[in-house]
C-alpha cells in the first residue's frame, strides 16, 4: 500500500517574520538550521516562504528550531521577546488548513451579533518539549517562563541501580533533581542583584552553582542509562490577568484581558525520543476568553497605579466576581494533559 503523504500550506507571512525577527536572511537562517539538524535546501525554503505548498516535513523541522530556540534563547532584543511570548510554534501555528481559510472568509462576513454562536469546549494546544543534556539547559528554560510544571511519564524503580552505580536509585534521583530545579528557581538572583555576585570576592554562588551542575548532571547521566530522559519546553498560555497598556517601564495604567504566560513544562519519562510533543485540551482559550469577556461587557477595564486603594480593590473585586461566575482557573489541569513522541504525516492528518 502506497502511503499518501498529504501537502500542507504554509502561513508564510508568520515564517518571513520570525525570520525577520531574529535578523537572519533566508541564507543565514539556512546556515542555522542546518548546523542545528534542521537543514533544508535554499529552493524548498523559498518555496514556503511564497506559501507554496510543500511537504509538512519541512514545516516541522522549522516548527522544532523556532521552539527550541525560543524556549531557550535567555538573551532576545524586545522585537524578539514579543515574538517568542504570541503563541506556540508547533506545526499548526505555521500552516493555513482549509478550515481556517473557510472560517477566515466567513468570519469577515460575521458582525457582532454572531459572538453568541457556541463556541467548543475545549481547543487541542501544543507545544514541543526537548530532552536535555546538562543542567543550563533547564536553567535557560526556566528563564524564559514565569512558572513550571513538571509531568511524570513513568513509575519510578526504588531498586539501586544495579550494573551502573548501586548507590543511586530512579526515584530518589528524580527526587533529587526536582530538588536542584526548585532550589534554582528559589535561589535565582535578581537582575539588581547582579553586580554584586560579579564581586571578585564572592565565591559562595558560583561554588554552589558547580555543586548543582555537577550533582544534576551526575543524576540526569544515571536516569539515561535506564532510558529515562527529562524533556523541557514552554507552553505559553493564554490567561486573564491585568496587562500594561504601555511596555514602557513607566506605565502605571493596566488593562484587564489576556496575556499569554510561559509556562516551563518539565516532564520525566521513559524515552529514549529526542523529542516529544505536550498536548493540552485547553479549556480556557484564547477565543473563548476573547468570547467571554465581550459578553460580559469585561473589554473595558483599567487599574492605574495612581488611583486610590479602595478603588482598585472594588475593580479588582469585580473581575474576580467575573472568574468565579465563569468557573476560571489559572494553570494547566494535568487530566487533560497529553504527551507523544510520535508525529505520523499520514492521510488521515486532519490539515
Amino acid at each position: 500500500m502506497i502511503k499518501v503523504i498529504k501537502k500542507v500550506k504554509p502561513d508564510a507571512v508568520k515564517i518571513v517574520r520570525l525570520r525577520e525577527s531574529l535578523n537572519h536572511t533566508q541564507k543565514s537562517l539556512l546556515k542555522l538550521l542546518d548546523e542545528l539538524g534542521y537543514g533544508m535546501s535554499r529552493a524548498t525554503y523559498q518555496r514556503i516562504e511564497r506559501g507554496e505548498e510543500i511537504q509538512p516535513l519541512y514545516i516541522e523541522k522549522l516548527s522544532k528550531f523556532y521552539s527550541k530556540y525560543f524556549s531557550s534563547n535567555s538573551k532576545l532584543d524586545s522585537k524578539k521577546k514579543f515574538v517568542a511570548n504570541q503563541e506556540n510554534y508547533n506545526i499548526e501555528n505555521l500552516i493555513i488548513s482549509n478550515n481556517s481559510i473557510k472560517k477566515n472568509k466567513a468570519s469577515q462576513n460575521e458582525d457582532k451579533e454572531n459572538l453568541n454562536k457556541i463556541l467548543p469546549t475545549f481547543k487541542t494546544e501544543k507545544t514541543y518539549l526537548y530532552s536535555v543534556k546538562n543542567f543550563e539547559e533547564v536553567t535557560k528554560t526556566l528563564g524564559r517562563s514565569s512558572r513550571r510544571k513538571f509531568f511524570y511519564q513513568l513509575t519510578p524503580d526504588s531498586k539501586p541501580g544495579y550494573g551502573y552505580d548501586d548507590s543511586m536509585n530512579e526515584k530518589d534521583s528524580i527526587k533529587d533533581m526536582v530538588n536542584l530545579i526548585n532550589e534554582y528557581l528559589k535561589n535565582r538572583t535578581n537582575l539588581s542583584q547582579l553586580e554584586f555576585t560579579e564581586r571578585f570576592d564572592e565565591n559562595t554562588n558560583e561554588l554552589d552553582q558547580i555543586e548543582s551542575i555537577a550533582e544534576f548532571g551526575k543524576k540526569l547521566n544515571f536516569l539515561n542509562h535506564y532510558d529515562i530522559n527529562l524533556y523541557v519546553g514552554v507552553f505559553n498560555a493564554p490567561e486573564l490577568s491585568f496587562v500594561p497598556i504601555d511596555n514602557h517601564p513607566s506605565n502605571t495604567t493596566y488593562k484587564y484581558g489576556i496575556q499569554n504566560t510561559p509556562i516551563c513544562i518539565l516532564c520525566f519519562a521513559r524515552d529514549t525520543n529526542a523529542d516529544m510533543q505536550f498536548i493540552y485540551d485547553n479549556f480556557f482559550f484564547k477565543e473563548k476568553l476573547n468570547y467571554l469577556l465581550e459578553k460580559n461587557k469585561m473589554t473595558n477595564i483599567t487599574i492605574d497605579d495612581f488611583e486610590e486603594d479602595d478603588v482598585k480593590y472594588s475593580t479588582q473585586q469585580e473581575c474576580s466576581a467575573f472568574e468565579t461566575t465563569i468557573d476560571y482557573f489559572k494553570g494547566i489541569n494535568p487530566s487533560w494533559v497529553k504527551f507523544d513522541s510520535t508525529y505520523d504525516f499520514d492521510d488521515e492528518i486532519p490539515f
